[in-house]
Protein backbone atom coordinates (compact mmCIF):
# COMPACT_ATOMS: atom_id res chain seq x y z
CA UNK A 1 0.00 0.00 0.00
CA UNK A 2 1.39 3.29 -1.22
CA UNK A 3 2.44 5.63 2.08
CA UNK A 4 3.61 8.85 3.26
CA UNK A 5 6.30 9.37 5.11
CA UNK A 6 8.07 12.92 6.68
CA UNK A 7 11.27 13.51 4.83
CA UNK A 8 12.49 15.37 8.32
CA UNK A 9 12.76 11.03 9.07
CA UNK A 10 15.48 10.77 6.64
CA UNK A 11 17.10 13.91 6.03
CA UNK A 12 18.37 13.78 2.56
CA UNK A 13 17.73 12.48 -1.12
CA UNK A 14 20.59 10.12 -0.17
CA UNK A 15 18.81 8.50 2.47
CA UNK A 16 15.32 7.91 1.03
CA UNK A 17 16.97 6.41 -2.23
CA UNK A 18 18.60 4.10 0.15
CA UNK A 19 15.29 3.27 2.16
CA UNK A 20 13.02 3.38 -0.79
CA UNK A 21 14.88 3.32 -4.45
CA UNK A 22 13.31 4.45 -7.19
CA UNK A 23 9.89 4.14 -5.18
CA UNK A 24 9.71 7.40 -3.66
CA UNK A 25 8.10 10.84 -4.38
CA UNK A 26 8.39 14.41 -3.64
CA UNK A 27 5.23 15.65 -3.42
CA UNK A 28 5.90 19.23 -1.85
CA UNK A 29 7.07 22.48 -2.68
CA UNK A 30 10.70 23.69 -3.97
CA UNK A 31 13.47 22.95 -1.36
CA UNK A 32 16.57 24.10 -2.71
CA UNK A 33 18.52 23.33 0.64
CA UNK A 34 17.36 19.43 -0.14
CA UNK A 35 17.59 19.96 -3.84
CA UNK A 36 13.95 18.64 -4.34
CA UNK A 37 11.88 20.50 -7.11
CA UNK A 38 8.28 21.09 -6.53
CA UNK A 39 6.09 18.94 -7.01
CA UNK A 40 3.30 19.49 -8.68
CA UNK A 41 0.75 17.75 -6.32
CA UNK A 42 2.49 20.35 -3.67
CA UNK A 43 -0.04 21.71 -1.67
CA UNK A 44 -0.36 25.43 -2.80
CA UNK A 45 -1.94 26.24 1.18
CA UNK A 46 -0.48 26.89 3.73
CA UNK A 47 -1.65 26.51 7.04
CA UNK A 48 -1.09 30.03 7.69
CA UNK A 49 -3.50 31.07 4.95
CA UNK A 50 -6.08 28.96 6.13
CA UNK A 51 -6.20 30.19 10.18
CA UNK A 52 -2.97 28.55 11.26
CA UNK A 53 -3.94 25.21 12.19
CA UNK A 54 -2.16 22.13 10.93
CA UNK A 55 -4.98 20.09 8.66
CA UNK A 56 -6.57 23.48 8.24
CA UNK A 57 -5.36 23.25 4.12
CA UNK A 58 -6.84 19.88 3.52
CA UNK A 59 -10.31 20.81 2.32
CA UNK A 60 -9.07 23.18 0.20
CA UNK A 61 -6.06 21.14 -1.63
CA UNK A 62 -8.99 18.86 -2.11
CA UNK A 63 -10.89 21.22 -3.65
CA UNK A 64 -7.68 22.45 -5.69
CA UNK A 65 -6.76 18.88 -6.69
CA UNK A 66 -10.31 18.20 -8.00
CA UNK A 67 -10.36 21.27 -10.35
CA UNK A 68 -6.81 20.43 -11.42
CA UNK A 69 -7.86 16.70 -12.47
CA UNK A 70 -11.08 18.10 -13.93
CA UNK A 71 -9.22 20.98 -16.12
CA UNK A 72 -6.76 18.05 -17.26
CA UNK A 73 -3.72 19.87 -15.78
CA UNK A 74 -1.41 17.53 -17.30
CA UNK A 75 1.68 18.08 -14.79
CA UNK A 76 -1.01 16.96 -11.94
CA UNK A 77 -2.51 13.78 -14.18
CA UNK A 78 0.87 12.71 -15.17
CA UNK A 79 2.35 13.16 -11.37
CA UNK A 80 -1.04 11.22 -9.94
CA UNK A 81 -0.98 8.48 -12.32
CA UNK A 82 3.20 7.80 -10.91
CA UNK A 83 1.84 6.80 -7.48
CA UNK A 84 1.53 3.22 -7.55
CA UNK A 85 0.42 0.71 -4.57
CA UNK A 86 4.36 0.50 -3.60
CA UNK A 87 5.22 4.47 -3.83
CA UNK A 88 6.03 6.13 -0.67
CA UNK A 89 5.12 9.97 -0.88
CA UNK A 90 7.74 12.34 0.92
CA UNK A 91 6.45 15.25 2.10
CA UNK A 92 7.15 17.64 5.41
CA UNK A 93 3.63 17.27 7.59
CA UNK A 94 3.50 13.32 7.81
CA UNK A 95 2.49 11.92 9.92
CA UNK A 96 0.29 14.59 10.88
CA UNK A 97 -2.60 15.74 8.95
CA UNK A 98 -1.09 15.63 5.20
CA UNK A 99 -1.71 16.40 1.97
CA UNK A 100 -0.30 12.98 0.96
CA UNK A 101 -3.15 11.48 2.17
CA UNK A 102 -5.05 13.07 -0.43
CA UNK A 103 -3.23 12.64 -3.07
CA UNK A 104 -2.77 8.75 -2.43
CA UNK A 105 -6.95 8.93 -2.43
CA UNK A 106 -6.63 10.69 -5.72
CA UNK A 107 -4.19 8.19 -7.10
CA UNK A 108 -6.57 5.85 -6.33
CA UNK A 109 -9.35 6.85 -8.02
CA UNK A 110 -8.00 7.11 -10.89
CA UNK A 111 -6.28 3.86 -11.02
CA UNK A 112 -9.76 2.32 -10.49
CA UNK A 113 -11.19 4.32 -13.09
CA UNK A 114 -8.59 3.21 -15.79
Amino acid sequence: MCTVVNFRRYGSVAALDRAFGERWLYIGRANRAAQLAASPLANPYRPRDCGGKRGATLPHYRRWLWRQMQAGNRAVLQALAAVTEESVLVCYCAPGPCHGEVVRAAAAWLRERS
